[in-house]
């Protein structure tokens, strides 16, 4: 099975491989390796994507799982923001990295720790928290 991401039963825990779609706020689940990607999608809502290195049966993101990505995200690029482990991403995917961040154009790349993340739209900009 290729790895795959779902709908998120709540956006304020969108865990490993799940998106969620939210009026004002989105939740993380806790970030290991983890890469988050936040936008302010067509409609002006938040979206979160959650996306692991590796899905459940050891399948690795890869560039075939990006077009998914984007379809998901349908955002202007500038109101776009990477956050969690972009160094290990880049450094062990960096293939499948680089064409996500080519193709997202992110307005910012935000490297943080393990943790758990939040995002708010404040004044039609995207604010991440680690909480």
């Amino acid at each position: 099975m290729a790895y795959s991401i779902h709908k998120a039963k709540n956006a304020q825990e969108i865990k490993e491989r799940e998106y969620g779609i939210a009026d004002q706020m989105i939740k993380f689940t806790k970030f290991t390796s983890c890469l988050g990607i936040v936008a302010i999608n067509n409609e002006g809502k938040l979206i979160g994507i959650h996306l692991s290195v590796v899905d459940e049966n050891g399948d690795a993101f890869s560039p075939t799982v990006v077009p998914l990505v984007t379809s998901l995200v349908r955002s202007d690029p500038r109101k776009v923001v990477f956050v969690g482990h972009n160094y290990l991403w880049e450094e062990n995917l960096p293939v499948a990295y680089n064409e996500l961040k080519n193709a997202l154009q992110p307005s910012d790349t935000t490297d943080g720790e393990d943790g758990t993340y939040q995002a708010v739209i404040e004044n039609g900009e995207i604010i991440v928290n680690r909480i």
